[in-house]
C-alpha cells in the first residue's frame, strides 16, 4: 500500500450535513488524514458539527463549485507534502470502508488515477443519472480512445503531482469529468475499480446537481474538449 501517512481522503461539501458526521467518522476508521472543504453551507455550522474530530476543515466564504473545493482540496494536501488524494462524495452514496479498495490498488504507484465505478445494477438509479452517465462515457471515449465505466463519480483516488501539471478550466460538477479527458492525454495511468453504491431516496438525498443548468456547461465543455482534440490530432 502508499505511505498512509501521505494520503489523505477529501470531502467537498455544500449543504450535506444531513450525513456528514456519519461519513467523518467512518472515513477515520480507515484513513487518519481528512480534510473537509466546506463550500461555502449555509445549513449548519461545520465547526461546531464536527468539533473534537481528529480532521482539517477549510472553508469558502461562498460556494465556488465542485471542482475548486477539489482543487483546494489538493493545494493543501500538496502543502503537507501528500502524494495521493481519495475524494468522496458527502451526499451518502459512497461506503468509506471501500477507500480501503483504493489504498489496495495504489500499491506499488505514485502516479495512479483510480476511479470508482459504481454497480447500477442492483439498485433503481435515477434515469437523467443513469443516461447521464452513459452520454459522459461516450464522449470521453471519443476525446481519449479509452473505454471507462463511470466518468461522473466522485469516488476516486488522485496522484497529488496532477494538479500541479494540468489546468481545468472547469469549477463546477464538469471539472471531475475535464480532469480524466486532461489526465490521460498527460500521459496518467488512469483506471478504474468497481465500487458499491447507495443511492439516497427521499428528503436524505441532498444533490446540488441541475439537470438543465450543468448538463449544458457539460456539453460545453465536451464541445471544447473535442476542438482541442481536433487540434492535437491537426498539429500531430
Amino acid at each position: 500500500m502508499p505511505d498512509i501517512g501521505k494520503t489523505w481522503i477529501a470531502v467537498p461539501v455544500f449543504n450535506h450535513s444531513v450525513k456528514l458526521a456519519g461519513i467523518v467518522d467512518a472515513i477515520l476508521k480507515t484513513c487518519p488524514n481528512l480534510v473537509i472543504i466546506d463550500d461555502g453551507s449555509t445549513d449548519a455550522d461545520l465547526g461546531k458539527m464536527l468539533s473534537g474530530r481528529s480532521l482539517e476543515l477549510i472553508s469558502h466564504g461562498k460556494n465556488l463549485g465542485k471542482g475548486r473545493a477539489i482543487i483546494t482540496a489538493a493545494d493543501f494536501i500538496a502543502s503537507k507534502g501528500g502524494e495521493y488524494m481519495i475524494t468522496i462524495d458527502a451526499d451518502g452514496q459512497h461506503r468509506p470502508e471501500e477507500i480501503s479498495l483504493f489504498l489496495e490498488s495504489l500499491h506499488g504507484s505514485r502516479e495512479k488515477f483510480i476511479i470508482g465505478a459504481r454497480d447500477f445494477n442492483n439498485q433503481p438509479i435515477p434515469l437523467p443519472s443513469r443516461l447521464g452517465r452513459r452520454i459522459s462515457n461516450f464522449l470521453v471515449k471519443v476525446e481519449t480512445r479509452r473505454e471507462l465505466k463511470d466518468t461522473q463519480s466522485g469516488f476516486r483516488a488522485y496522484p497529488v503531482s496532477l494538479f500541479s501539471r494540468i489546468t481545468c478550466k472547469s469549477s463546477g460538477f464538469s471539472f471531475e469529468t475535464e480532469i480524466i479527458v486532461r489526465a490521460i492525454w498527460k500521459g496518467y495511468d488512469v483506471s478504474e475499480i468497481d465500487i458499491s453504491v447507495d443511492y439516497p431516496r427521499g428528503k436524505e438525498r441532498v444533490s446540488h446537481f441541475g439537470f438543465f443548468k450543468d448538463n449544458i456547461r457539460i456539453l460545453l465543455l465536451h464541445c471544447r474538449l473535442i476542438f482541442e482534440m481536433m487540434l492535437r490530432l491537426f498539429h500531430g
